[in-house]
Order: structure tokens, then C-alpha cells, then sequence
């Protein structure tokens, strides 16, 4: 799969603009944007933008090798969501990100899509719990906000014998969910399938990474809906099967190889820059995908 990837950035050099012009071009972006970072960090999102598509096209022509490496020598997998509730995804992720939390597993792939899960449905329990409320039920919140209150039910669930280290397992949950709300903003901005396929040296210098700051993060978004609209639609028109994946918890080799014929690598990566750059929220677009994958889960 190395040498897959290899050739795919190889290639990727001859298409993608040049340093210079790239950095023009996120000069420009950075102002379109209100925000500031600095042309170390610039650098860094260009080449790390490159990366990443060039990593995913190499992922996706190779995708049976790929399955393979990663996911079917694992011995952890997801369990099936089918009929499960928000706050039964939330005990679920969370005890999985407990058991897994092992120099073994700690890297594994399927423990970035449990942070993801776990980000976003812990939103969802907060909303039933706080329409719970409002319909007349009555909670102890005993001074705490909800998404307290939403956590501690996490907890109980899982061990009633840990209540006494809430404030150590609300922290875990906390930063589990602060994890995925990072992966959530890559995958829905560019397609779900880069929170797979992202190699574990680009996640732990810089998906997982705090000193690779949210601006920075949705500058390298923005660079890469910007350089390559077409890769990028290739990469979502996956997401509505990934959503059903994530439901059964299971990825099987056929649901992205037998999606449709892979276009050229030329088409997908692109030959020049836009010639004004165009900013897109990416909160407003993680709020839309979010609706989507919760409408999944709860229609599937």
C-alpha cells in the first residue's frame, strides 16, 4: 500500500500547483477568512492538503489491499447501532474507547470513528434530555448542566461502582468528544472516507494534535474544497454508504469498490488554483452532515 501511495503523491506533484502559488492562494484565503496564521502553519496546510488527497486516491484505487491492512487483521470492531438509542451510541463509544485505550489499539482507525460518534451523539442525548425536561420529567441536575447530566448517565451506565471518579471520566469523555469534533470537521468537509484512510502520522502531528489550532484546521479545509473540488466530490459521493456502514459496524470490501468506476487520477486531483478563493463555514457544513448520518441512524 506504501508504494500505492507513493506513485499517487508522485503524481500528485506533477498536477498540483506550485509552492509559491499555493501559498498565494492561501494568503487569500486566510484574508477572505478574518483569520491569521502564520506562513510556518501555511507551509505546513499546504503540503499536509497535498497529503492527505493524494493518500485518499491511493487509499480508494486499492481499497480491498487497504481493508485488509487495516481493518480485517484487527481484532476490535464496532458494534451494530441497529435501533439503538443516542444515549445507548453514547455508552457504547465510550466503553469501546475504554477498552481499546492500549498502546495495542490506542492508533487504531475505528476508535477515530467512535470519537466522532461519541461528539455527536452526545449532542443528540443532550436535546432528548433537555425536551425530556420540558415536557414535564424532572432530572437532578443537583447545579449541573446537561451535557453534565449527560455524560454522569454515560458513566453509570457503564460501572455504577466508578460514580465516585466522575470528574475524571467526565474529562475522558470531554476530550473523546473534543477529538471527534476535529475528525467530524475534516470528514464533513471533504468526505467521511479521509477520516479512515488519514495515515496515523498526519492524525497524531496534526488532525490530534492541539498545537495545529481550529483556524489552521479549517484553513486546510477550506485549501482543499478550494484545490480540489473534484477529488472532493469523488470522496463524498461515498458518505451516504459510509453512514449505512457506521450503522451495521462493519465495513465490507464491496461497499466502496463496488460504488462506482474510479475516474482518472488526473481528473480527480486538478490542475490549477481557483481564481478567487471561496470560504466555506465549516461549522455550517458539520451541522448539515451531522443531520444527515443522525437521520441514518435513525431511519436505517
Amino acid at each position: 500500500m506504501e508504494d500505492h501511495q507513493t506513485a499517487a503523491l508522485s503524481n500528485l506533484r506533477d498536477v498540483t500547483p506550485s509552492p509559491s502559488s499555493g501559498m498565494d492562494f492561501l494568503r487569500s484565503l486566510m484574508r477572505k477568512s478574518g483569520q491569521y496564521v502564520s506562513d510556518d502553519d501555511l507551509h505546513t496546510i499546504q503540503e499536509l492538503g497535498d497529503i492527505i488527497v493524494g493518500d485518499t486516491v491511493a487509499v480508494l484505487d486499492h481499497w480491498n489491499e487497504w481493508l485488509e491492512n487495516n481493518l480485517h487483521h484487527s481484532c476490535i470492531s464496532l458494534p451494530p447501532f441497529d435501533r439503538f438509542s443516542s444515549a445507548d451510541i453514547c455508552v457504547a463509544m465510550f466503553r469501546f474507547l475504554r477498552e481499546t485505550d492500549s498502546n495495542t489499539h490506542r492508533k487504531a482507525i475505528l476508535r477515530r470513528l467512535a470519537r466522532v460518534l461519541l461528539h455527536i451523539f452526545v449532542a443528540e442525548s443532550v436535546k432528548e434530555l433537555e425536551s425530556r425536561e420540558r415536557n414535564g420529567e424532572v432530572f437532578d441536575r443537583n447545579g449541573r448542566k446537561m451535557t453534565t447530566v449527560a455524560h454522569d448517565l454515560i458513566i453509570e451506565k457503564i460501572d455504577r461502582s466508578r460514580v465516585d471518579d466522575q470528574m475524571c471520566e467526565r474529562s475522558q469523555i470531554s476530550e473523546a468528544k473534543s477529538y471527534g469534533k476535529r475528525w467530524w470537521r475534516l470528514g464533513s468537509g471533504i468526505g467521511i472516507i479521509a477520516i479512515l484512510v488519514c495515515a496515523p502520522d498526519v492524525a497524531a502531528s496534526y488532525i490530534e494534535s492541539r498545537r495545529f489550532h481550529d483556524n489552521a484546521l479549517d484553513l486546510l479545509i477550506n485549501y482543499m474544497r478550494n484545490v480540489y473540488p473534484t477529488a472532493l466530490a469523488h470522496f463524498q459521493s461515498f458518505d451516504q454508504i459510509l453512514h449505512h456502514v457506521l450503522v451495521d459496524g462493519s465495513l465490507a470490501a464491496n461497499h466502496i469498490a463496488s460504488a462506482m468506476a474510479r475516474p482518472a487520477l488526473s481528473d480527480l486531483l486538478g490542475k490549477s488554483l481557483p481564481e478567487s478563493p471561496r470560504w466555506s463555514n465549516t461549522q455550517e457544513i458539520m451541522t448539515a452532515a451531522t443531520e444527515g448520518l443522525v437521520r441514518a441512524f435513525k431511519y436505517h
